[in-house]
């Protein structure tokens, strides 16, 4: 099974940016995209940063073809993930510095997909000991989601199955 999985009724729905568009449509207050096209286009291209480019590299299936198949060293596959995750968080940074919408979010003062994008780039990041020090505007609005009880409470460390 592809996870993340949600299943509302008889239908699977899967990946997480399908998953979060539909929660968009099918409950859409608070909106999770912005109304205006173009915002809407640079709102998901942020969130295709984590979902695309880097969270792909790093899921434990991953890790363990490293490990297993690839037979690299504990901290071979450390420097993987730090890498990765780094050049995710480095392209952030920079669209995060460029966008001249961002506010006390990604875009705007709401949070958006792009935020939930961010959280998922930077809480790995902290679980695997990334220098962070490089990448402010990140971690601001990092810290301005998780003030919010519904980004805390979604941490993988308050999950039922959370090792």
């Amino acid at each position: 099974m592809v996870v993340p999985t949600l299943i509302d009724g008889e239908i699977k729905l899967f990946q997480s940016l399908a998953i979060l568009e539909y929660l968009d449509e099918a409950y859409p207050e608070p909106p999770l995209l912005p109304p205006d096209l173009l915002a809407r286009a640079w709102v998901r291209g942020f969130a295709l940063i984590n979902v695309a480019d880097s969270h792909p590299l790093i899921v434990p299936r991953v890790r363990h073809d490293l490990t297993d198949v690839l037979k690299v060293s504990d901290d071979q596959r450390l420097a993987w993930i730090q890498h990765w995750l780094g050049a995710g968080l480095q392209a952030m940074e920079t669209l995060l510095a460029e966008h001249s919408a961002s506010g006390r979010f990604c875009h705007g003062e709401t949070p958006t997909v792009a935020d939930i994008c961010l959280v998922t780039q930077v809480t790995p990041a902290k679980t695997f000991d990334c220098a962070l020090d490089h990448y402010p505007r990140v971690i601001r609005v990092y810290e301005t989601c998780m003030a919010i009880p519904a980004f805390a409470d979604a941490h993988p460390a308050k999950q039922p199955d959370a090792e």
